[in-house]
């Protein structure tokens, strides 16, 4: 019963298939294509074939192969482009195979809605043909600008073409059998191009030229330090890392870059007022036309205006530069040093130096640019150093005077008989006549009207000598009325006269007229205990002499005045320092006497007689046998071995 129903129903299907002819089978819209076996295989390529077994409904808009190494192949691959058409098809792969290696082919078809590929058939290649190149253009650019090359056997997979220009790969945008478009790598210089497709390689005869940036113009024209400037052009570099920017020979920070434009720092390292902009590329350079100028200096305003050596204070302006050694601050000469910075303000120290003024503007130096403090700063040191003694290797032992508002300094162990004029003004120094007597050391001066006096000094001497400022001559005189051999000998001047004191227990204290031109003894010096007591020096105080007799023990240092009126000694208050020092100097300013010892100074007050010690002076360094004299209400003093600085003392600022 079973195979009666069975038979029943095979031939009811056998009926119906045999009323229905093919239009009753709907037609697919996809086509269905076959890839026919290779032929023509040898070392010039490969032929591949295809057939179409149903076109489908759909338009067909591209037709052709893929090939690889694998049999899954399909965009992956190598690839032949024929465009639209239908039935049979074929096309011959001319690149891109390797001698004895196996690839896979698969036919293609593309229509508006479907890629349909064929089964893929195996072959075992003979070979192609290398690469060929027959020019590329344009042969002179940029980093990022594209270049077409022409030639032949070109993979149609932009990535299965290796470019290079000289060591440098290329991005290939596109590519077919004849062209290559790609974009230019970032190369340094004229280079070739290189083709590599699979295994077979070209080189390109001509060279690609990589072409210089220029700058049109920059701006803004003048700034300063750590502002941005923006310079325009045409072929920078679009990385920021690959552009170099000087200014002048300073190294700029790129903040940002395109083809065009590049945004930059002012460098705070310029030193230089202005400075030509400089963008490198790979080796390439483009300098600016104009100049960029850093802009000035400004002050504003001054913390304080009055301070003394080693004290701070600030500055306010703009446009300073905050890297060490990019400003300068100079205070009449001397440069500071700056403790902080910014743009806006400086904190300095006031330095130390020898200064030709007490009161100056402020100096502000940028990049070969100045700016000063509207208000003027004074210095406000006791003693402040000025413009040192030309005199060298040092002035130990020497003399000095003050005549006709100017002071004069020479001769002294370590010297010749050379000396020198000093204006307080003008804080300068000018060589004058040479002393006639030879060179010397402790000698005893004094002065009397206009005229200078200058003679004996250590060494066994009578001699003496006048000083003519106006004539600029030395005159002798009366020589002195023993022959000297003591080792100190001290000058003064009083009501008119010249007074000579020497460490000679007898026969010590002597009386010049200039009138007649003769000394005569007077009451000896009661302060001479030889060995230990002698005079050093000494001071003036409404015409009574005061000579500082040292002793070298333990007792004190003694100090003895001298009437001329009615020629008498009497003794006055000491220092109360015993030991205080070797080779004093003594100057008397406004009624009062100084006497400055190696490290301190004792001030005397002749109205209470007595003595202050001031034991902070700023003149640094050991101080015996130094020079003093005073002028014009200021004292000034200086020398000793090796040393030729020269102090101003101005007691109002004590």
């Amino acid at each position: 019963m079973k195979n009666y129903f069975r038979q029943l129903a095979l031939f009811a299907v056998v009926f119906c298939l045999a009323q229905c002819d093919d239009k009753s089978f709907p037609e697919a819209a996809y086509p269905r294509i076959k890839t026919l076996p290779v032929t023509n295989v040898n070392s010039s390529g490969a032929t591949f074939h295809a057939s179409t077994i149903q076109p489908g409904t759909e338009e067909v808009v591209n037709r052709g192969f893929v090939w690889g190494t694998e049999s899954t192949v399909t965009d992956n691959g190598e690839r032949i482009d024929l465009g639209p058409g239908g039935g049979e098809f074929e096309a011959v792969a001319t690149y891109g195979l390797v001698d004895g290696k196996t690839y896979y082919v698969k036919a293609f078809v593309k229509t508006t809605g479907f890629t349909v590929y064929g089964p893929s058939v195996q072959f075992k290649s003979g070979g192609s043909p290398g690469p060929e190149m027959i020019s590329f253009a344009p042969m002179t650019g940029t980093w990022g600008d594209t270049v077409t090359i022409k030639g032949s056997h070109f993979s149609g997979v932009p990535l299965n073409n290796l470019v290079t220009f000289g060591g440098d790969r290329a991005y290939v945008i596109r590519s077919t059998e004849s062209t290559i478009v790609c974009l230019v790598p970032d190369i340094k210089e004229a280079v070739p191009l290189t083709i590599t497709v699979g295994t077979s390689q070209i080189k390109s005869a001509d060279n690609f030229t990589l072409l210089a940036p220029i700058i049109n113009s920059f701006s803004p024209q003048a700034a300063t330090f750590g502002e941005f400037v923006t310079i325009k052009g045409i072929r920078f570099h679009p990385y920021t890392s690959q552009n170099g920017v000087m200014f002048g020979t300073e190294p700029a920070e790129v903040l940002a870059a395109s083809t065009t434009e590049l945004v930059v720092k002012v460098p705070s390292s310029i030193r230089k007022k202005e400075s030509t902009i400089t963008v490198a590329s790979k080796g390439l350079n483009a300098t600016s036309a104009t100049t960029f100028a850093i802009s000035a200096p400004l002050v504003t305003h001054l913390s304080v205006t009055k301070a003394k050596t080693g004290e701070s204070l600030f500055i306010t302006g703009n446009n300073f530069n905050i890297e060490r050694g990019g400003t300068i601050v100079m205070f009449d000469g001397q440069e500071a040093s700056i403790e902080s910075a910014t743009k806006t303000s400086l904190q300095v120290t006031v330095p130390n130096g020898a200064y030709a003024h007490r009161s100056f503007q402020i100096e502000v130096q940028v990049a070969e640019q100045s700016a000063f403090s509207s208000e003027t700063f004074e210095l406000q040191d006791a003693w402040l150093r000025t413009t040192d003694i030309p005199a060298y290797p040092g002035l130990y032992g020497a003399t000095a005077f003050a005549v006709s508002g100017a002071a004069y300094v020479g001769l002294g162990a370590n010297s010749d008989n050379s000396f020198w004029k000093f204006r307080p003004t003008e804080k300068d120094w000018t060589e004058v006549a040479a002393f006639p007597g030879g060179s010397r050391w402790k000698p005893a001066t004094f002065v009397v009207g206009s005229y200078a006096y200058v003679g004996l000094g250590k060494g066994d001497t009578n001699q003496f000598w006048r000083f003519s400022p106006a004539a600029n001559a030395w005159t002798p005189i009366a020589n002195f009325p023993i022959l000297n051999t003591s080792t100190q000998t001290v000058g003064f001047s009083a009501h008119g006269k010249g007074y000579v004191v020497t460490s000679d227990e007898t026969d010590n204290f002597w009386e010049y007229n200039p009138s007649t031109n003769s000394w005569a003894k007077k009451a000896d010096y009661p302060g001479v205990y030889l060995p230990q007591n002698y005079p050093t020096t000494g001071f003036v105080i409404n015409n009574n002499i005061y000579v500082y007799s040292e002793d070298n023990s333990s007792s004190a240092n003694l100090v003895y005045r001298y009437d001329p009126v009615t020629n008498a000694w009497s003794t006055v208050a000491s220092p109360n320092y015993a030991g205080a020092a070797t080779g004093e100097t003594g100057f008397a300013l406004n009624g009062k006497g100084y006497i400055r010892s190696d490290l301190y100074m004792f001030i005397y007050d002749p109205g209470i007689d007595s003595w202050e010690i001031e034991m902070e002076v700023n003149v640094p360094g050991h101080r015996d046998n130094s020079i003093a004299i005073d002028l014009d209400g200021k004292a000034y003093f200086g020398g000793r071995y090796y040393l030729t600085d020269w102090w101003e003392y101005d007691p109002e600022f004590d």
